[in-house]
This record gives C-alpha cells, structure tokens and sequence, in this order.
C-alpha cells in the first residue's frame, strides 16, 4: 500500500519550479570554467594564486604585531582607527590632517571596521595584514594579465609566479603600510591601458586609467610621475605629439576628478587646498638641506625652529617651513644635486630585505631569531637581484616603439624608479619598481629554452597582442 506522504512529498516537489532560463546559464557557465580551466595560462595562474595567497596569509599569521614605536605603521594604525570609530582623518587631539596621505588609512579603516564585528575583535594587525594579502594577490593576477598581454602566456604565468613569490612583496604584507595598496592601483591602471590595442584608447578608458591613478596618488602622492612619462612613452610609439598630449591630458583629468574633492575638504577643514598631503615639507627637507646625505636622516635643518604636528595650525606652518627651507636650499646649492642623487639611488636600490625591518618595527620590536632573520634577508636580496638580472637581459627584448603597450609598461617603470631620487633614498621606495621588474624577467626566463631565438614574440595560440 502506498505511503500518504509520498503523493506529499511528489506534490512538494512538483512545485518547485526553476526559472526558465536558469539550466541554460548554468550550462553556459559551467562550458566558461571548463574552457577557461583547459587553457594553460588560466590553469597555471589560477595555481600561483593559491600558492600566493597561503604564504601571504601564513607570514601575516606570522608576522602580524602591534606597531611599536612612533613609526608610520602606528600612524596608520591610529588613523585607520580613527576613521573606523567615526572621528574622521583626524589627529589624536581630534584636529584634521593631512600629513600622510589618506588612501591607506581609509582602506584600513574598513578592515579595522570589519575586524571590531568578527571574531579577530581589536586585532587590527591581523586584519591589516589580510587586507594587505587581499591587494597583494590582486596585484599578482594583474601582473600576470599584463605579461600575458605584452608578450605571451608564459611570459604572463613567468611574471606572475615572481611576483607571488617575491620575498620583500611578502614580507610587507604583514607590515601596516600603503606598499601593497599602492601597487595594487599602480598594476591596476596600468593593465587599464594595455588591454586594449593603442588605437582603442579611448576617452572612458583613459580617464578610468586616470581614476585609478588618482586613488593611487592619494596613496602615494609618487604615482604622479606616471603622467608625464605616459605622455613620452606614447611620442616615442609613434602616436603623435598631440595624440600622447591628449592623453595624458585625459590621464590628468581622471586624477583631478579624485584630488580635487579631497582637496576641498582640505580647504574646509583645515583652511588650505591641500591636494595630497603635507608631507612634502618634510620628505623635501631631509633630501635637501645642508647635512643631507641622500639617506633617511632626521638632521638639525629639518628639526630646529619648526613646529611639530599636534594641532592642524603646526602641521600647515611645519609644511610651509620645510618646503621652503629644501627649495632655497636647493636653488642655492645645485652643485650638490649630482652627488646627492646618487647617494639617494644608491640607499634605495641597495638591499631588499627592508619589509623584515617593518614588521619588527624598525627594531623597537626584533621578534624574529637572528639566524632566520639572517636567512630571510639572505633569500630576499638573491631574489632581488636576480630579478634585476634577469629584467635587465629582458628589457631589451621587450623594449619596442612600436608596440605602445610595451612603452607605457616602461613608463610605468621608469617612473617607480625615479621618483625617489626628488626626496631621499630609502629601501622601501623601490617596492613598486622591484615588482613591476617581474615581467622583463619573465622575458628572460621564457627565452632560455629558446636562447637562440633572436626575438621573442607571442604564442600563436595566445591572445592578439597589443599594439
């Protein structure tokens, strides 16, 4: 005899009625990932993005702490937290700033928001670090994206798996700084342009490129120097002087769209249209005055007679002093620039394992053992500089006038590598620039089972190039 409940169960089921269209789109999507899984380059860097994502989070785990000692990380904390508890970017006091750029401690704040409702509580670190991971592995993907575009899938999977597994890139995850956000949105709208061929730059692109190099700038104010060598990059690929004119002009044009509201709340606020921060002062004054030895450097001209940065009257008249003690000292003394730009060049590029000093608070905090430490720095600065190496071999295949993509990659190195020689040297300037040397070094590897190819060009079955 049949069950009662049967003829419920079947009536329960016959009305459960899926939309129409919903089987045709799961097909549809399930086709996508298997097609997507089948081409090697989705494979292989779908597997780097999982071994990038476990060593970033392991190391945070790690390596995540309570900044110790009145160093950037504490500020950023402080701010992030600020922002988070609805006092706005504003000093302990509860007066405006803008001494440090705002893009980081707003990114912050939303984990440390995120971190005060979930288990992780007050652990601002941590969830720092996990933020840092998340832009990390993101920027990772990009790299790869662009390698892919610029010259070929291996080429991509080659820059992405350096990238994953570049020491120093690691090691500032964990550390409460702006390097992993700011190369995020550097990669970013890089990958922006290059997507495309040139000839489909078109307005909405530029300016999303220029958006995002806004958000970079209000990071790090450095990604302003991207502009100008875009414009030369695009003149030497033949593109014209008013086409490169044109859009860079765009680029500047999507940044002002991001500066400018922050600007005006600086205006509001604080009394000033301060379009970044007012930091300069002091990132001026310790590359030029008297005692400047190229290095970080806290001397007598950059201390005497300024104010410090307790209330939003001492930071603008600690600005002002600054900058115009470096500019007529600068003006006064241009003898001094050549040797000073070398000595800045050289405290920047000289070492890699500056992301060991972050994390243990410049040595307010020396958590890690002598002997690892010792071998961690050992590893960083070999894969520094064999990526140098490498991207050094590599540049010159990928360097072509007539494939503007590749020349905006360029300008967007040469731009990282620049822009510290107008402050001071420091090896944590370097960090966008070290990783943007991923791809030429991906050149190089890809071309070493073919060493006597003369010239490297995509795989057939790979993507059109750009340009």
């Amino acid at each position: 005899m049949a069950d009662p409940s049967d003829n419920l169960r079947d009536g329960a089921e016959s009305n459960i009625v899926m939309p129409v269209d919903t089987l045709p789109r799961m097909r549809r999507l399930r086709r996508a990932l298997a097609a997507g899984w089948a081409e090697p380059f989705t494979r292989w860097l779908g597997v780097v993005l999982i071994v990038a994502t476990v060593v970033r989070v392991v190391w945070v785990l790690y390596a995540a702490r309570e900044p110790v000692g009145i160093y950037d990380p504490h500020w950023y904390e402080m701010l992030g937290v600020r922002i988070a508890n609805g006092d706005g970017y504003t000093l302990p006091g509860g007066d405006p700033t803008a001494y440090y750029s705002v893009g980081y401690p707003a990114a912050l704040a939303g984990a440390v928001w995120f971190a005060q409702h979930t288990p992780l509580s007050d652990n601002v670190p941590v969830a720092a670090g996990l933020l840092n991971s998340a832009f990390a592995v993101a920027t990772v993907a990009l790299i790869g994206m662009i390698g892919r575009r610029l010259a070929g899938w291996r080429v991509g999977i080659g820059a992405a798996a350096l990238a994953a597994l570049f020491p120093s890139q690691i090691f500032y995850t964990a550390a409460i700084l702006s390097e992993t956000l700011f190369n995020f949105l550097l990669v970013a709208s890089l990958a922006i342009l290059v997507w495309r061929r040139s000839d489909q730059l078109g307005m909405h692109r530029l300016l999303t490129a220029g958006l995002v190099l806004g958000l970079a700038a209000l990071t790090r104010p450095v990604a302003l120097f991207v502009v100008p060598f875009a414009a030369l990059a695009w003149w030497l690929a033949h593109t014209g002087w008013r086409t490169a004119l044109r859009r860079a002009l765009a680029l500047g044009l999507g940044i002002m769209i991001v500066l400018v509201p922050w600007a005006i709340r600086n205006w509001v606020r604080m009394g000033e249209p301060i379009a970044i921060a007012t930091s300069t002062g002091d990132n001026l004054c310790i590359g030029h005055n008297p005692e400047a030895t190229g290095a970080f450097q806290l001397t007598e001209p950059c201390l005497v007679g300024v104010p410090n940065r307790v209330t939003t009257e001492e930071e603008l008249e600690r600005d002002e002093t600054l900058r115009t003690r470096a500019v007529d000292y600068f003006l006064d003394h241009p003898q001094r620039e050549i040797p000073l730009l070398w000595w800045r060049g050289f405290y920047t590029y000289r070492t890699d394992d500056d992301g060991l000093d972050a994390v243990e608070s410049y040595g307010d905090d020396e958590f890690i053992g002598s002997r690892m430490r010792d071998v961690l720095a050992t590893v960083a600065n070999a894969f520094y500089f064999g990526v140098l190496a490498l991207a050094a071999v590599g540049a010159v295949a990928l360097w072509s006038r007539a494939r503007a993509g590749r020349m905006l990659y360029f300008a967007w190195l040469a731009a990282m590598a620049a822009s510290p020689l107008a402050f001071f040297g420091d090896p944590r300037f370097k960090v966008p620039f070290a990783l943007l040397c991923v791809v030429p070094a991906a050149v190089t590897m890809a071309a070493l089972p073919a060493i006597r190819r003369t010239r490297l060009e995509p795989d057939r079955a790979d993507i059109s190039p750009v340009d």
